[in-house]
């Protein structure tokens, strides 16, 4: 009778060390997994700061682009002043292709 009391409480103490275990395999992997979530969320705010950076530049880049058609717009008219003095002074529409190219 005594060795079935003994025997059932190794057998609990057995299985609590088991679970022990287990249950520090499990802390370690959440601690780990813990280290990879901060990983990443510092991923995440270098990226968001990069991005908020970028989007600062973007009123910049659509002024310059702004400027840059307003500037193409400008050489239209140009371009097709000139070749209407062309035109005006007897070239050909070939012949005017040839002198812009």
């Amino acid at each position: 009778m005594e060795d079935k009391y003994f025997k059932a409480i190794e057998d609990r103490n057995a299985a609590v060390m088991s679970r022990n275990e287990t249950i520090k395999e499990q802390d370690g992997k959440i601690k780990e997994q813990g280290g990879k979530i901060k990983e990443q969320n510092g991923k995440i705010k270098e990226q968001n700061a990069q991005l908020t950076q970028k989007d600062a530049q973007l009123p910049q880049k659509d002024a310059q682009l702004t400027q840059k058609d307003a500037q193409l717009s400008q050489k239209d008219a140009q371009l097709s002043k000139l070749i209407q003095k062309l035109k005006d002074q007897g070239l050909s529409d070939d012949d005017i292709a040839q002198l812009i190219k």
